[in-house]
């Protein structure tokens, strides 16, 4: 033991020969012994990483690594490549651990995200245990693959699952390099191509392998699925189009529990969508009993409805199926509209508090973002002195962020300073995306809004016009939001313009939540 904590790893090259001196350099620095002499960010470690390929390239493309006689269908679509026989290899120890470093700053918050982690084989356990743990997804795969491919088919999409999304397409590629004609590699190849959203040619290469492997047979559902995807999200985002999909591999007898999901998040929100959401929901949940993401989907679908009893089941399921802190944000916001305010606090007290409880996977530490979000719901069940400490944490993690700001300015107005007050708003409105703050806590649906708690800070400043122009940015920033037409209304009554005032309030009265807001 004492020996591998006080001396350098052995040369990586005495166990892999053909490793390039490049890369075992990043890997040696990735390991050092001091913290000083270690990679400081992963975004370091990347730029190294991306060079020491850029490099290794350049130093092939004076060799002929094509394979002599390659057969290829003409019309399958392949990415122009060079065979690379050293780089996964070689780059494969280093990434591991870029993947180690990166695995705390990576989110699934999007569509795309979420279901990237859906379709991974194995789903991991609480601590990330190094053998996988078979789930029900196992027996329920997107693609039912012949014997010779399904492990295959499966390191790909553990790699799809993991965003490493070019690892995942060179193995993919190289297969299909192989077998032109095999309906399951082009299915598996068009379901990696079209999770490239920003690049349309890679894109597009997806949707004609789906077709291609359709044309081969049209009565296996696998490649239906890719093909709904490609229509799904941005920049095609033709729902309708990706629900026909979906339902034609569904009728073709899918049992993917994904595809269920999937087309659930298709779905339009409507009264007459709601019920067949709801059903695809709970089919995705039978069929993959063990996967928590079916739970959190259909949690967020309640709660997007206002069904924060059952949200909060699920929520709270999918936390025991797979713990991840981000996940305590929507169920903390499902409790304080629950009117269980004490069991927000809890879920935030239990990571943050003393005892430092923190059941996740292994290395996940709270960060600006959490203690953020906890401060929030500290203010909001009336424990100032944990909502500051904890806002003054997240502000020390990252300075100027919007979230530690908002709450320090709630602080602010409370104790009556209000020109504190009005600076941090600053703060907040001077952070360019204002979705790294306002979900889930502030946002109308908790009464907050920028404008809106700048206009009632003017009003307690004795500052009438500014906060009377304040809600007027409110209102046009919001859409069937009473609370600013009634707060400006009663400034405009308070000053004698009751036409103004009776204005405002018709309008509010008009609008489905008016009595909740």
């Amino acid at each position: 033991i004492l020996k591998h904590i006080n001396e350098p790893p052995p040369p990586l090259r005495m166990r892999v020969p053909h490793l390039p001196v490049s890369v075992e350099r990043i890997v040696i620095k990735a390991l050092a012994k001091s913290k000083d002499q270690r990679y400081q960010s992963a975004a370091e470690m990347r730029d190294a990483l991306l060079e020491a390929e850029r490099q290794l390239q350049q130093a092939k493309e004076t060799l002929d690594l094509k394979p002599a006689n390659l057969q290829k269908r003409p019309e399958t679509v392949l990415l122009k490549r060079r065979r690379r026989p050293i780089l996964p290899i070689a780059l494969g120890t280093a990434f591991l651990i870029g993947a180690i470093l990166l695995a705390g700053t990576l989110s699934t918050g999007s569509p795309v995200g979420l279901f990237l982690a859906a379709l991974a084989t194995p789903t991991p356990t609480a601590t990330d245990t190094a053998t996988p743990t078979p789930t029900a997804t196992d027996t329920a795969t997107m693609i039912a693959a012949a014997p010779d491919y399904a492990a295959l088919i499966a390191q790909v999409r553990r790699l799809v699952a993991n965003g490493m999304l070019d690892a995942a397409l060179e193995v993919a590629q190289s297969a299909l390099a192989e077998n032109p004609q095999n309906y399951d590699l082009l299915a598996l190849n068009a379901w990696v191509l079209v999770q490239y959203r920003a690049m349309r040619e890679r894109l597009e290469m997806g949707k004609t392998n789906a077709e291609l492997a359709i044309e081969q047979d049209n009565r296996r559902p696998e490649a239906y699925v890719p093909l709904g995807f490609y229509y799904h999200y941005e920049p095609i985002n033709d729902r309708p189009r990706a629900v026909m999909f979906y339902t034609m591999a569904i009728e073709r007898g899918s049992q993917d529990s994904a595809v269920f999901l999937l087309r659930a998040l298709a779905l339009e929100d409507s009264p007459e969508n709601n019920p067949k959401k709801e059903a695809d929901f709970g089919r995705a949940i039978e069929l993959a009993p063990e996967d928590d993401l079916p739970r959190t989907a259909r949690g967020d679908f309640y709660y997007n409805n206002e069904r924060y009893g059952d949200a909060i089941r699920d929520y709270e399921e999918s936390i025991r199926l797979l713990p991840r802190l981000w996940k305590h944000y929507q169920l903390a916001a499902a409790y304080l509209l629950n009117n269980e305010p004490q069991k927000a606090l809890a879920l935030f007290e239990s990571t943050l508090g003393s005892a430092r409880i923190i059941n996740v996977r292994q290395g996940e530490q709270p960060d600006a973002q959490y203690y953020g979000q906890g401060a929030y719901v500290a203010w909001a069940v009336k424990r100032p002195d944990l909502a500051a400490r904890w806002s003054a944490v997240s502000e020390s993690l990252e300075p100027n962020n919007g979230l530690a700001a908002y709450v320090q300015a709630l602080l602010a107005r409370d104790s009556g300073d209000y020109k504190r007050a009005l600076e941090k708003l600053e703060v907040v409105r001077a952070v360019p995306e204002p979705w790294r703050y306002a979900s889930p806590f502030l946002n109308p649906r908790f009464d907050r809004q920028l404008d809106a708690d700048t206009g009632r800070v003017l009003a307690l400043l004795g500052d009438v016009d500014g906060a009377i122009a304040a809600f007027e940015r409110a209102k046009a920033a919001t859409d069937g939001w009473a609370a600013p037409y009634v707060e400006q209304a009663a400034l405009y009554f308070a000053r004698g313009e009751s036409p103004k005032a009776l204005e405002n309030l018709r309008t509010a009265l008009t609008f489905p939540r008016v009595q909740r807001d």
